[in-house]
């Protein structure tokens, strides 16, 4: 089967941008294979988050960024259940879009930008090549699958 360029709108800290992503491969296959591919230089929020929750976290990463991408980044990854609340007296889906502010979006892309690059660091001195070759592993998988 051809791949299939979709897109869909996502915010940023300059407003909404366009993020395109392929399917591709039989759509009744039972090994479905979901990638999310993001910019090489930032972490997907729910790694960055995830690695703020380890015991040993605050040995190498500064506490205080820590703190700030638990209390934002936790915020950002709610289930749309939370977001999009069904209100059952009126039987309507609500959304609040005012749910962040301006600068905490910055904050938050930020927080992205500067944990990422210091995870990145530590990944290259102590484990080099992990990354790359998970990297390697997943492309394998993914044409395996299609």
């Amino acid at each position: 089967m051809p791949m299939v360029e979709k897109s869909f709108l996502g915010l940023g800290a300059h407003g909404f941008h366009r993020i395109v992503y392929f399917e591709w491969g039989d759509p009744r296959n039972q090994h479905v294979l979901g990638l999310l591919v993001c910019d090489p230089g930032r972490l997907p929020l729910p790694v960055l988050v995830r690695a703020a929750g380890r015991p040993a976290a605050d040995l190498h990463l500064p506490e205080w960024l820590l703190q700030e991408i638990v209390r934002l980044g936790e915020r950002a990854l709610r289930p749309q259940q939370q977001r999009w609340p069904y209100r059952t007296q009126i039987r309507e889906i609500g959304f609040t879009p005012y749910l962040w502010k301006e600068n905490e979006i910055r904050d938050l892309i930020w927080l992205e930008d500067e944990l990422s690059g210091i995870l990145l660091d530590l990944y290259a001195r102590h484990r080099p090549g992990a990354l790359e070759s998970r990297a390697a592993n997943l492309i394998y998988r993914a044409q395996k699958v299609a």
